[in-house]
């Protein structure tokens, strides 16, 4: 494993531009656009996307906050009690989705036709 990391860095090291990495000799054509948190945080929207399109932000000289994965740390993203919408669709969740629908049509359709039958014998 040693002589993989050592092998990854002299590979790196061998892009090196006078004895620097691209994103510090030339950041123009490096893939990393290095950005303080500051800067990060006063950049607008749409040139942090334009950004995005091109390179990789790394914000360096960020305050780090000392979150531990517990109900006080989790009640920092959003309201415990808030329901939360799950975005993407794996096999299972499709075949529950789909099943769960049958269920309801099948619901649906035997209300109906029991409240149809009731109104046809009155």
């Amino acid at each position: 494993m040693l002589n993989i990391l050592m092998g990854l860095n002299r590979s790196l090291q061998r892009n090196y531009t006078n004895g620097k990495p691209l994103f510090l000799a030339n950041p123009s054509r490096s893939i990393f656009k290095i950005l303080t948190d500051s800067e990060y945080r006063m950049c607008p929207i749409n040139k942090i996307q334009e950004i995005l399109r091109t390179k990789h932000i790394v914000v360096i000289d960020r305050r780090m906050h000392d979150y531990k994965f517990d109900e006080t740390g989790l009640r920092t993203l959003r309201p415990l009690n808030e329901p939360v919408t799950i975005h993407g669709r794996s096999r299972i969740q499709s075949h529950y989705l789909r099943s769960s629908i049958v269920s309801n049509i099948l619901q649906i359709n035997q209300s109906t036709t029991s409240k149809l039958e009731s109104v046809g014998n009155d």
